[in-house]
Parts: C-alpha cells; sequence; structure tokens
C-alpha cells in the first residue's frame, strides 16, 4: 500500500541556529505529486515551467552542517572532499507501508 506524505512536519531553513525557519503548510502530496519549490525571497507564483541543477539520479555533493560552511563554498576551486555524497530522489517521494 502506497501511503501520503505530510509536509507539515517538515522544515527548511538558511540558519543553522534557527532550524525551523520556514516550516512547510498544511499540504500532502499522494504518491508520483510533486511540489515545485523556490528557496528565496523573491515571488515565484509566475514561473509555469521547473528547472534544476540536479536532476534525478543525479550524483551529487551535500554538507549537513553545524556552522557556517567555508567562505569559499562557492568557488569553482572548492574542494569537497569532506562533503557527503548521494543519488538524488528529488521530486520523488517513495514511501511504502505493509498493513498487518
Amino acid at each position: 500500500m502506497k501511503c501520503l506524505f505530510l509536509l507539515l512536519i517538515w522544515s527548511i531553513s538558511d540558519d543553522v541556529d534557527n532550524l525551523n525557519k520556514w516550516t512547510f503548510p498544511d499540504i500532502t502530496l499522494s504518491p508520483n505529486q510533486y511540489l515545485l519549490l523556490w528557496a528565496s525571497s523573491k515571488d515565484r507564483s509566475s514561473i509555469s515551467y521547473s528547472r534544476t541543477l540536479v536532476n534525478q539520479g543525479d550524483t551529487f555533493k551535500y554538507l549537513i552542517p553545524t556552522s557556517e560552511p567555508s567562505s569559499n563554498w562557492k568557488s569553482l576551486g572548492f574542494n569537497d572532499v569532506s562533503w557527503l555524497e548521494g543519488s538524488s530522489g528529488f521530486g520523488k517521494i517513495m514511501m511504502e507501508m505493509t498493513l498487518q
């Protein structure tokens, strides 16, 4: 049985001192349903297409910070060897539940 995914219990932040800076509204996603999220202070409600830098199945590097990242993390020469690596699953959350 596939189940629904409730977003109300999740949050995102760009502030390590306030990890619940932006809490998702009361939205529930059904299997194979997607939510386009723009993480900026700009109004993106008029955009009618999606774009991504990390596609489904791509391998990417990421950091789970405990403090601010190095100030040069955006530069082309930044050494990300200590960052975690994973395969993206963005846009698709798969959860299965078996009832007994």
